[in-house]
Formats: structure tokens, sequence, C-alpha cells
């Protein structure tokens, strides 16, 4: 990985032009648990709306380096607390093989702030990954 910052922030609206882009795109999304086709603008609105409620389990980041928008984090605690899964989409082609997703899951940020909130511990968050995309 290069000695760029790797930052996580909340997920704003003003991304989510990009996150219709990259979801859409059958390349970026051939190793997630789902299908992202057809995505739009309206959708990700109530897909934000529903992940920010008070009584959201999940917790989207929005995934910088220095400055720009390269993809997206998501951490879901489960109903029990004990346990969350942390999910990750680079959608920025040019940022992958850089080793940024590896970088936001070993983000602190992330895993401290929501589950403290939470009552996870962030040491049982485990990682799922799909295919052979891991950065």
């Amino acid at each position: 990985m290069s000695d760029q910052q790797v930052r996580l922030r909340p997920v704003t609206e003003g991304d989510l032009p990009e996150y219709v882009r990259w979801l859409n795109d059958p390349e970026v999304t051939a190793f997630t648990l789902r299908e992202f086709r057809g995505l739009t603008i309206e959708g990700e609105r109530e897909w934000l709306a529903r992940k920010t409620a008070p009584d959201s389990r999940d917790r989207p980041f929005a995934i910088e380096v220095d400055g720009r928008l390269i993809g997206q984090c998501e951490l879901h605690v489960e109903e029990s607390g004990q346990t969350a899964f942390y999910g990750i989409v680079i959608g920025d082609k040019t940022a992958w093989s850089q080793g940024y997703g590896t970088a936001a899951w070993l983000s602190r940020t992330s895993t401290r702030s929501a589950c403290s909130s939470d009552g996870a511990r962030p040491s049982t968050a485990r990682k799922r990954v799909t295919g052979s995309r891991t950065t």
C-alpha cells in the first residue's frame, strides 16, 4: 500500500451518485454477496435513510484516500450485539489492489466507534470475504 492516508467517514448524500455508478458495474460487484443491478439515486437515498436511522444496527462508512472517495464499508452488528459483520467495496477501479480495503478493515475507527455504541466487541467482528478480491 502506498503512504496515502485511508480515512473512514460517515456516508453522505453527496456520495450516492458514485455508489450508484459503482454498484451498477458488474466488474465492481463481481465478488459481493448480492446483486446491485438497476440501482437508482432514489433507491440509494432510501438505503442511506434506513442505514442511518437511529434504530439501525448497520454503520456505513465512506472510504477516502487523500480526500478522494474510493469505496464504502459497512459494519452490521447482529441482534445479539456480540458479533458484527464487515463488508467492503472498493468501487474506484484505480484504487484496486493497493491495500485500501485491508486498511479499511484494519481501521480501528470503524470497529471501535460503531461497536462501542452498540455493545459489540470489536474483537468479535468477522470479515466476510467472497471471491478473490480482498483489498
